[in-house]
Formats: C-alpha cells, structure tokens, sequence
C-alpha cells in the first residue's frame, strides 16, 4: 500500500501456509483496512504476520486478524501510524515466548 488511501478499507486476506508482509508506507494506506492473516493446519509450520506502519495515520482504525497466526509483528514507526487500531492476537500458547508484538515509540 503505497499511495495515499490505496488499501484504505480494503479486505486483506494473507494466503494459508506462508508468511505475509504488508507494509503501509503513505498517510492513510491502509485507513480502515481489514487484515486477515492466514494459518498452517497441515504441515505445522510457523505463519507469521508483519505489518510495518511507516507514515502519518498509515494503518488507523484497521483491524488486525491475527487469531489464526504463530506471529504477529506490527511496527508502528511513526507518531498516531496505529492510531484506533483493533488487535486480535494469536493465543496464549503456553511457553514464554511472545506471539504478539507492537513495536512503536511513546505514541504507542
């Protein structure tokens, strides 16, 4: 998403056994997107979700599906970038390692 508004309140399906990178690199890139990471149910390997926020309000009030994902990595680089964001995250999963993180400055 690399325009102003060029994945604003776009439905993002990140495809089954297999990582995926979005990156929002304009004000409001993806303004109101919804992101649905995929999973892995057959062949046990990790998914992961990462998404990098780059710009002014690039990833505000997008919604965040990472419930079916091993990761989820969201980079909020830029002051208000993940602004209202809505967050599901991976489940507990037992061990001490985090499955979701939201890396940012203070204005995270």
């Amino acid at each position: 998403c690399d325009a102003d508004n060029s994945c604003s309140g776009a439905i993002i399906n990140c495809g089954n056994q297999a990582n995926c990178f979005i990156t929002a690199n304009q004000p409001n890139a993806l303004f109101g997107a919804i992101i649905n990471g995929g999973s892995d149910t057959s062949t046990q390997l990790e998914c992961a979700l990462n998404i990098n926020c780059s710009a002014s309000n690039s990833c505000e009030r997008a919604q965040i599906n990472g419930q079916a994902v091993d990761q989820l990595n969201i980079y909020c680089d830029v002051d208000n970038s993940c602004k209202d964001i809505t967050l599901y995250c991976p489940p507990y999963s037992g061990t001490e390692d985090k499955h979701c993180v939201v890396y940012g400055n203070e204005q995270v």
